[in-house]
């Protein structure tokens, strides 16, 4: 049959079932009139392809369902919006999930178990195996709680009345030899194993003498091999 002109299947409000059967057995298109209205079904592995086209649905929400469940369902559920409903949504190892419509924001897997987020075509964070994360640039928060132990190469600064804080039955540790807490204005309280092993506290007030002290402004000992408190200026001890 070649038809030239419009072909037209049954009128408004009573249609007809139209099958069109592909060249492998089974393989087939069928229009069901009566199924939700209207349904187009392609059974037996049949394929549906658009090539170099659009397809184009408008007016209300539309979703690829999983007719075995009927519950697993992704697509549009608004304008601007996609939706996905007990499915998962897998990316590729080192594929990358944009997120400003660009190519310079987007999150990717760059390893097994690593992520990382770039904004800008620059590395911002990333989240390693061991759920260690490394910051590219600052880190602003109204309050931070850290629950464990804190590694920090760089500088720890506070401004305007902001404190740090340990609670009853914990503490802030300095490490051995010479790691040093700056309070403020030039001074130091920091912590040196003195030649004789005794652990020594030193208060470094820079203000002393016109700024000309340093160490040792105020020297707290364990008594074991020194003096308790000392206080070294220029005439005073």
């Amino acid at each position: 049959v070649s038809i030239t002109g419009t072909l037209t299947v049954g009128v408004d409000d009573t249609g007809h079932d139209v099958t069109f059967y592909g060249a492998t057995s089974g393989k087939k298109m069928h229009w069901d009139e009566d199924s939700n209205g209207g349904r187009l079904n392609l059974n037996g592995g049949a394929d549906l392809y658009i090539n170099q086209g659009h397809m184009h649905m408008s007016q209300g929400s539309y979703y690829f369902k999983n007719a075995s469940t009927g519950t697993q369902r992704h697509g549009f559920v608004a304008d601007e919006e996609y939706g996905f409903e007990g499915v998962n949504l897998r990316i590729n190892a080192a594929k990358k999930l944009y997120l400003d419509g660009g190519s310079n924001t987007y999150i990717i897997e760059s390893a097994a178990d690593t992520v990382k987020i770039f904004t800008g075509g620059t590395e911002a964070l990333e989240v390693d195996s061991s759920q260690n994360a490394t910051f590219a640039g600052s880190v602003t928060a109204t309050s931070l709680d850290i629950n464990g132990a804190a590694d920090i190469s760089g500088d720890l600064t506070l401004s305007g009345t902001e404190r740090i804080r340990t609670g009853a039955s914990n503490q802030l540790l300095l490490g051995d030899d010479s790691d040093v807490i700056a309070i403020g204005r030039g001074n130091e309280l920091w912590t040196q194993n003195d030649v004789d092993a005794d652990a020594t506290l030193y208060i470094n007030y820079r203000g002393y003498n016109a700024g000309a002290s340093r160490f040792r402004s105020v020297d707290i000992r364990d008594g074991k091999n020194a003096s308790i408190v000392a206080f070294t200026g220029a005439d005073k001890k």
